[in-house]
């Protein structure tokens, strides 16, 4: 990113932090706030935005709190947290949130600003208060019983014990200088605590040793010592030196934090989603769980491209490298291997894994959406299906018409050439031209029906939206001419990347909720309108209007909800629009809706227009 950006993305990018965000100018009013601030005190924007700055400091510190932004605003600089005595705020229910705060100076065209990170510390002082408590607990054990020192003479075997390692072993020194202190020692340290003795004694090798000893209270206590050895002139090992401190608490949290890892790693094995990690170079150092016929060490420390197919490949690195160079997370669905086959299909969030500051690698999340994606297609094509059956009995008209014309054609075409001498070969042609037209007729309605069954596999590719609107007027047509006229403005604009049949879908949907609007019986008095253009972004929008009742904003705002319908009971399921929305969303654009309660109500679906030379222009027309 260069260091030059807009106001519009510096300002987004503030919204997006995850620490509270305000910006103030001098004078102490609120120019911003982002989300988090909201969250945080508990304001809306529309609150802060404009209010004093001192609305989020308590009272007894206001006072205080003016002069130091005073003082700020006359010698402004970078204050970085943890700068500074401790803070707190105050939250709209007048609670008291200890917090950090970072200032950074900034400036809005000429007028000085101040830029405020705001963290919520609580969290945080809880656990240093946790913390100084388990220290004074610590240092008051420590003073009890602190590093004991002992000393061997050699030569007489005579010992010597600190006050200290007497009241860490909890036993006098008659009993340590007996051979019963030997049976202090856990079992299965003995053999090693002797041996390692001897060797001191013999060759004055050191050691160091972490053992399980009886203290005299019965209580078995974890034991570090080190021991080094003491020579005389003649290079004889003299004396024996031995320091050892209690490492119990120690050892338990070792202990606690392999447990720990162990059950997360428990955890994260029997969690659904695939979790791993990879580090900048691409290498995979954990996976939570194995792939078909893979061991977890024949996956580990392996590249994550060996795992996906060539075409999902360029995808998953730009998230990765992402992640690592811009340290922000991405959303995206890939297909690669996993326990239900080769081509599974993920729902995928990759993020950054960060150590001190740094981020060192990426953890990829991935969930297998595979069941859900077919049992998704399977609901858009029976979704598509049911919008064909409701027009069943329109089409079924559709077809016996020109049928009933081809079967009249023939016949009589037939009875004539039974007579030819009554009947000229020009007028028998004309009969039969007349059933070929109907025959024609009858292709075109079977052709669009198959628009909209064709495979949910079927791949994408430049479609023209003025022929898939008018196989679905076509389709329409019975429904809608007993409601309104019908009217099409088709301005020139470039194809789309889609399917045929998915947009089919979406538009027979809309046509269809747009006719279902209107009361039968009233065709002159209303209108289907729909148009196609492009939009200021250059996208392509297709425009189906009606002059219905319209909706209220309670619908509008529920109307994509899947089972919402404002049909009588038994008529819809309430998951046309709710589809429509996940097509046009999973072909990159989007639908909206503007509509008024008694004049109707516009669909608007925008799409991105594929590189291609747009359509010749067509003139408006009316039918």
């Amino acid at each position: 990113m260069t260091s030059v950006v807009t106001e519009g993305l510096y300002l987004g990018l503030l919204d997006a932090a995850p620490d509270a965000m305000i910006l103030v100018e001098e004078g102490g009013q609120i120019v911003f706030v982002n989300a988090s601030a909201e969250a945080m005190f508990g304001y809306a924007r529309a609150e802060l935005v404009g209010a004093p700055l001192a609305t989020l400091v308590p009272e007894r510190l206001r006072a205080a709190h003016d002069v130091d932004l005073a003082g700020y605003f006359a010698a402004p600089r970078t204050r970085a947290m943890a700068e500074g005595a401790a803070l707190v705020a105050r939250h709209r229910d007048g609670r008291e949130i200890p917090v950090e705060v970072a200032l950074s100076p900034a400036r809005g065209g000429d007028r000085p600003l101040v830029i405020a990170a705001i963290r919520d510390v609580t969290e945080r002082r809880r656990v240093l208060d946790e913390l100084a408590r388990s220290q004074r607990q610590l240092a008051a054990a420590t003073s009890l019983a602190s590093l004991g020192y002992w000393e061997l003479d050699v030569a007489t075997d005579r010992r010597t014990y600190s006050p200290e390692m007497l009241a860490l072993l909890g036993r006098d020194a008659a009993h340590v200088d007996s051979p019963a202190f030997y049976d202090d020692l856990h079992p299965d340290d003995r053999a090693v605590v002797a041996a390692a003795s001897q060797r001191a004694r013999a060759d004055g090798t050191g050691y160091r040793l972490e053992l399980r000893l009886r203290r005299g209270d019965g209580a078995w206590r974890w034991i570090e010592t080190a021991v080094e050895a003491r020579r005389g002139p003649d290079g004889r090992v003299t004396h024996l030196l031995g320091i050892a401190k209690d490492i119990t608490e120690r050892r338990r949290a070792l202990d606690d934090a392999v447990e720990a890892r162990a059950n997360l790693e428990a955890v994260l094995g029997a969690a659904p989603d695939f979790i791993v990690l990879v580090d900048r170079d691409g290498m995979i150092r954990f996976i939570n769980k194995t792939l078909p016929d893979l061991s977890h060490d024949q996956v580990v420390g392996r590249s994550w491209r060996d795992f996906m197919p060539p075409d999902q490949q360029a995808r998953l690195a730009v998230a990765i490298d992402h992640a690592l160079a811009a340290g922000e997370t991405t959303t995206l669905e890939v297909t690669g291997a996993g326990v239900a086959g080769p081509r599974t299909a993920y729902h995928t969030h990759v993020g950054p894994v960060r150590r001190g500051g740094e981020v060192v690698g990426a953890v990829l999340l991935s969930r297998d959406v595979t069941e859900r994606k077919e049992t998704e297609a399977q609901l858009i094509a029976a979704d598509r299906m049911a919008a064909v059956g409701a027009l069943s009995a329109g089409v079924a008209h559709e077809i016996n018409n020109p049928l009933a014309a081809v079967v009249a054609g023939l016949d009589l075409a037939l009875r004539h050439l039974a007579d030819p001498a009554s009947h000229s070969m020009s007028t028998i042609r004309a009969e039969v031209r007349d059933a070929r037209a109907a025959a024609w007729r009858i292709r075109d309605i079977v052709r669009d029906l198959r628009v909209f069954s064709r495979a949910e596999d079927e791949e994408r590719g430049p479609v023209e939206l003025r022929e898939v609107l008018e196989s679905t007027l076509r389709m329409a047509r019975n429904e809608i001419r007993h409601r309104a006229r019908l009217h099409t403005d088709y301005q020139p604009v470039p194809p789309v990347i889609a399917t045929e049949s998915r947009l089919g879908q979406v538009f027979l949907n809309l046509v269809i909720n747009a006719a279902q609007a209107l009361p039968e019986g009233h065709a002159d008095a209303h209108e289907i309108r729909v148009a196609t253009r492009l939009d200021d972004d250059g996208r392509v929008v297709v425009e189906i209007a009606d002059t219905g009742s319209g909706m209220t904003a309670e619908t509008i705002d529920r109307m994509f909800t899947p089972f919402f319908t404002t049909k009588p009971a038994g008529q819809g399921t309430g998951l046309g629009l709710a589809i429509c929305q996940r097509i046009v969303t999973g072909l990159g654009g989007e639908i909206t809706v503007t509509s008024e309660v008694g004049k109707g109500s516009v669909f608007r679906v925008h799409l991105p227009a594929a590189e291609a030379p747009a359509p010749p222009a067509v003139a408006a027309r009316s039918r």
